[in-house]
């Protein structure tokens, strides 16, 4: 019996933090305290990424040193990749991944989702730094240089162009053909 009015007066409790939650002035306080925590989490990722990040270009350098080491096995020897799509969630990471191994990385992106998030006025949950600020700070960090390329792959005349800047495929590119 006493349990079930502890939780009565608990959903009563919870029921009026909600009420206080959305009247007025408190909804915005609460709010704008939301987003400086997000904030903060954000920062402190940051912060751990980064030690990783460090660690791992280490690693890297020093696997890339050692006599032996494979491009399969973490030594990219050089090896020149295009990353369509480096400005997403797993074209970032693999641009990082490639590029703390020793391959030369480059990312080719049309950052078409920034401009619907800008189009709608939407914005992310916790603020994600533009691909130009990572890819400079990412410089900053590892020593490693990751070239990008902002543009549409459907685009023949960029994406031509972009291969051949790159050097990719030999720069060898098939004639265009149109039938």
């Amino acid at each position: 019996m006493q349990t079930i009015r502890r939780t009565a007066t608990s959903q009563k409790s919870q029921a009026a933090s909600v009420a206080r939650l959305s009247s007025g002035s408190n909804f915005v306080a609460r709010a704008v305290s939301v987003t400086r925590t997000a904030g903060r989490v954000a920062a402190r990722v940051e912060r751990k990424v980064v030690a990783k990040v460090s660690a791992a270009a280490a690693t890297a350098d020093k696997a890339a040193a050692a006599p032996g080491a494979s491009a399969n096995g973490g030594g990219g020897g050089g090896t020149r990749v295009m990353i369509i799509g480096g400005d997403g969630y797993c074209g970032w990471a693999t641009a990082l991944h490639l590029s703390a191994r020793g391959y030369a990385v480059s990312i080719v992106d049309n950052l078409c989702r920034r401009q619907f998030d800008l189009t709608l006025g939407l914005d992310t949950l916790t603020p994600i730094a533009t691909v130009h600020d990572r890819v400079r700070r990412w410089g900053e960090i590892s020593g490693k240089h990751i070239d990008l390329q902002i543009g549409d792959i459907c685009d023949w005349e960029f994406l031509s162009q972009v291969i051949g800047v790159l050097g990719v495929c030999g720069g060898l590119l098939p004639r265009k053909t149109l039938q």
